[in-house]
């Protein structure tokens, strides 16, 4: 019987606790600044805020990052090991998304 490994993370949250404080000391740059962004389902653009936007992205990095510290990979209870992994590439997308918005 194979034994199976199991992989965790350590991913260093300071980095996103940081970012966090450097962007709510200068609050002002982006607190009354608006953007627009392209609605999927009426394709016309539609006026949002900035700092909504930002604070909602530090907190999914932050949070992701928590969770991904959390997982296990191949510590399924099946033989089969790819939906912890996909889950760990689903979440892992989140941060960098959130990186690049």
């Amino acid at each position: 019987m194979n034994e199976s490994k199991i992989f965790t993370f350590k991913f260093d949250v300071e980095p996103a606790k940081n970012l966090r404080n450097a962007i709510n000391e200068k609050q002002n740059l982006s607190i009354e600044k608006e953007h627009e962004i392209k609605d999927a389902k009426t394709k016309k653009f539609v006026p949002y805020f900035a700092w909504d936007r930002i604070c909602a992205i530090m907190d999914r990095i932050e949070d992701t990052l928590d969770y991904l510290n959390l997982v296990e990979l191949g510590n399924c209870r099946s033989s089969r090991s790819a939906f912890d992994f996909y889950d760990f590439i689903n979440n892992a997308y989140v941060v960098i998304d959130g990186i690049r918005m």
